[in-house]
């Protein structure tokens, strides 16, 4: 997530907190042009970190979900959100019956618009967990069943 917290050199890694001192991120990382403090800085949201963290503690390896596609932003007269331009071959998308060229709107109850915005979804959802990928086809919104897999490297 896009925050206005100043992330400097060695000082990234704090908690991003909201108005009632929550921890809903972790300060991560900073683009500054100018080398500075001013630029565009952005945190973990802590929903994503959280399970993550669990798995390190637990000695656990850290693996993350993945839908094995590809895709690019669109937005035009028939369809905004994210079009599939690759599907991998006997992943977790291709068993759904999500195809290319499907353009995704919505992750479980998450509108989509870019091809970050899947990915923290489909992370968020978890390896093995179902959820529903709605995609734009042929004019019309198609929610799809898909289970998640481990991202392979």
């Amino acid at each position: 997530m896009q925050t206005d917290a100043s992330i400097n050199p060695g000082n990234s890694g704090g908690p991003l907190l909201d108005l009632n001192g929550r921890q809903i991120g972790i300060n991560t990382l900073g683009l500054a042009p100018s080398g500075g403090s001013i630029g565009l800085n952005f945190a973990i949201a802590s929903n994503v970190a959280w399970p993550i963290a669990e798995s390190i503690i637990r000695g656990e390896k850290v693996v993350h979900a993945d839908l094995g596609i590809n895709g690019r932003e669109v937005n035009n007269e028939t369809a905004s959100g994210v079009r599939v331009e690759n599907v991998k071959k006997g992943g977790a998308a291709d068993k759904a019956g999500i195809r290319e060229g499907d353009v995704i709107t919505k992750v479980g109850d998450t509108e989509v618009a870019e091809a970050a915005d899947v990915i923290v979804a489909i992370r968020a959802t978890g390896v093995g967990k179902e959820t529903t990928v709605t995609v734009a086809r042929d004019g019309r919104q198609v929610p799809i069943t898909v289970r998640p897999e481990p991202l392979s490297t």
